[in-house]
């Protein structure tokens, strides 16, 4: 539930990603767009966890990827990180 409610209505990430000739389904840990987009989704669910928190979860996160992940099993692996229950 708590992953679909931060990955639905992705359209404007999407439109970058299309004009990007990127694949949107792939999220790119290492593009600091895509990291402040993600953090932005996660800050407006949970405004009580700190910002330094939440980047700090998605480069731990990254840094774990040893292959490319989509933007829902990569959301998953941050909010585990956050201690938030899924």
């Amino acid at each position: 539930m708590t992953v679909d409610a931060i990955t639905k209505n992705w359209t404007d990430y999407d439109r970058k990603k299309a004009a990007l000739q990127k694949d949107a389904a792939r999220f790119d840990y290492t593009s600091e767009w895509e990291v402040d987009y993600l953090a932005r989704k996660i800050k407006d669910i949970y405004a009580f966890i700190p910002d330094d928190l939440i980047y700090e979860a998605i480069q731990i996160c990254g840094a774990r990827q040893t292959a490319p992940s989509t933007r829902a099993s990569f959301t998953e692996a941050v909010l585990k990180r956050l201690g938030i229950p899924l």
